[in-house]
């Protein structure tokens, strides 16, 4: 084996190792990321509306209706985070912004707590939108790494020959 085949080899089988290795680490902590946001959402036991969805036959232009004889489900995806994003959305702002509101009284509270749960399901979305990119980012690096592998090794040898 010459040099230049040795180097060739070398480099691509480290290559393919590290991109292989690179990948199996990302996708291993995207799938690690979603299920400390699936736990935490369990632990809080949030939950989807009464309704569970908008209604679907709710005219174009108007608001999502939700229908309160619905069992409610536990969040455990991005899906039902949204869901209860919308209700809570629709809930509070049903009477205007938060300025619109009476200042005395307790709806200004009641407006400022579907704030902060909507801003807290939004990072769980944002979460799982990030861990679904990590662990597909590390099965394209698994792929592209394997693939160096399989047919890099053998092309440099056989155009070495």
């Amino acid at each position: 084996m010459s040099g230049i085949e040795l180097y060739g080899v070398a480099g691509v089988g480290f290559m393919g190792v590290a991109l292989v290795a690179l990948g199996i680490f990302l996708a291993f902590k995207g799938i690690l990321a979603r299920m400390e946001i699936t736990a935490a959402l369990l632990e809080e036991n949030a939950s989807t509306p009464s309704g569970g969805a908008p209604g679907a036959g709710a005219p174009a232009g108007d608001r999502p209706s939700f229908d309160p004889g619905m069992p409610t489900q536990p969040i455990r995806d991005a899906a039902t985070a949204r869901t209860r994003i919308d209700e809570i959305k629709f809930r509070t702002l049903a009477d205007g912004g938060y300025q619109a509101l009476p200042v005395e009284g307790d709806r200004r509270q009641w407006f400022l707590n579907g704030l902060v749960i909507r801003s807290a399901l939004g990072i769980a979305v944002m979460g799982f939108g990030v861990s679904n990119i990590a662990i597909a980012l590390g099965a394209s690096l698994m792929l592209i790494g394997g693939t160096s592998l399989a047919v890099g090794i053998p092309l440099i040898l056989a155009a070495v020959d």
